[in-house]
């Protein structure tokens, strides 16, 4: 019987079935010999992926073991492809090839977009998941996840760029590393790094604006609140929660789920910039802010917009964090202490800290034009009423029994009399 030792030899001789297929046509259609003592795994439905050759006398768990392994990943990502270990092969997605444009085909902006894309195709996998879980249905609930986990490494192998040099590497953002590194470009790392934070915040948004426009004419301030909380514990809390509990365990808590998506939709709705701008919370009052020139409203509303914005962020990494923690200890009388073991670690804070920086960030670039039009018709609006200053008479001065009057009361005044009633009631 094969070891795993022997499996993981056998990794080197990967064939596609593309160079399969090309020599059975350049043999006249004659099948290609296979050798009786292997099996060819298919890893992809791509048919330029490679194929793993397994012996045909290895148990079913030492392929299973060989197939979840790390190492495999490794080699599969040197011959250009993105492969999941750790899931079983009921459940693990296919691999996928990774793409690597250049900065200048695909720019900061639009790599700021995609990830936030990747997420929002995972709600209905994620909702099919949950209602699976809810009635016990297993086998759906397998699928929910081989769907989620294919969304995720769809959007995994799109996160890479090639250098001028031709070097493939990984595409990330981080603050820290452009001020601490000895790039002398700086200020156009910095840019960049505005760049993919716009890109982020204006995909982000999207739920937003579904949840404006689906509350539109109901009224009130409860109801588009509820519904900025409803549409972003959907789109991003519920799937970002559920996908950090499946990195634990393939058969995610449901209540885990359900309270941490509500959580994080909840922060949002209330913090979060593009919510606060469809719910009204980035409106202007009438008062002195109004006279305020557009530099210093763009200025005031963007580091206000921005802070809350960062804690938005840090809260609900957080949050899924915590998640992901319960998952891990089943017990949750054993959470505290995992937690202060998950927060304790560098990579952790780290990731918190540039969450904190990037929702500032995108924050300040939502947050200011809005407060620049917000501002702007709150000054109208001041300016329109101190027109009218001196114009108006107090009911509360209005003498009823003057014959004059008597006619008017309970009755609607419309513009067709508006002359005649100022005339009257000596308006000037």
């Amino acid at each position: 019987m094969a070891e795993l030792k022997d499996l993981q030899a056998l990794v080197d001789q990967y064939r596609t079935e593309q160079d399969i297929n090309a020599s059975v046509s350049a043999q006249g259609g004659t099948p290609i010999p296979q050798e009786s003592e292997f099996n060819l795994h298919r890893i992809s439905d791509d048919p330029n992926a490679p194929l793993i050759k397994i012996p045909k006398n290895a148990s079913p768990e030492d392929v299973e073991k060989y197939l979840q392994s790390d190492e495999l990943a490794a080699r599969i990502f040197n011959q250009g492809y993105l492969y999941l270990p750790g899931v079983p092969t009921s459940e693990r997605p296919a691999a996928r090839k990774i793409e690597a444009p250049t900065m200048e085909e695909k720019g900061d902006f639009t790599r700021g977009a995609e990830p936030i894309f990747g997420i929002l195709k995972q709600v209905y996998p994620t909702a099919k998941a949950m209602v699976a879980d809810f009635i016990g249905n297993e086998e759906m609930q397998q699928e929910a996840n081989r769907v989620i986990r294919q969304y995720q490494l769809d959007s995994a192998a799109k996160q890479f760029f090639t250098t001028p040099e031709g070097e493939v590497k990984y595409y990330e953002q981080s603050l820290e590393d452009i001020f601490t590194s000895g790039d002398e470009r700086k200020l156009g790392d910095f840019i960049d790094y505005l760049q993919y934070g716009g890109g982020m915040i204006a995909a982000s948004a999207i739920p937003a604006v579904v949840a404006a426009v689906a509350t539109y004419f109901t009224g009130g301030r409860i109801a588009p609140v509820l519904g900025q909380a409803v549409a972003n514990s959907a789109a991003f809390g519920y799937p970002l929660v559920y996908g950090k509990q499946l990195e634990e365990t393939d058969d995610p808590n449901l209540v885990y789920t359900l309270a941490g998506g509500s959580v994080f939709g909840a922060v949002e709705s209330v913090l979060g910039a593009p919510s606060r701008f469809f719910t009204g919370t980035m409106s202007k009052k009438l008062g002195s802010e109004v006279v305020d020139g557009w530099a210093k409203r763009f200025i005031k509303g963007g580091v206000k917009s921005g802070a809350l914005e960062a804690v938005a962020e840090i809260t609900q990494d957080s949050i899924v964090e915590t998640a992901g923690a319960a998952e891990r200890v089943g017990d949750l009388r054993n959470l505290p202490q995992e937690l202060s073991t998950v927060f304790a670690d560098k990579q952790i804070q780290k990731n918190l800290r540039e969450a904190g920086y990037m929702g500032f960030a995108g924050g300040f670039l939502f947050g200011g034009p809005a407060s620049v039009i917000a501002g702007s018709k709150a000054k109208q609006v001041y300016e329109t009423s101190r027109k009218f200053d001196g114009q108006s008479k107090s009911i509360s001065s209005t003498n009823f029994n003057d014959p004059e009057v008597e006619q008017y009361r309970d009755k609607k005044v419309t513009l067709s009399n508006v002359t005649e009633l100022k005339d009257k009631m000596e308006i000037r």
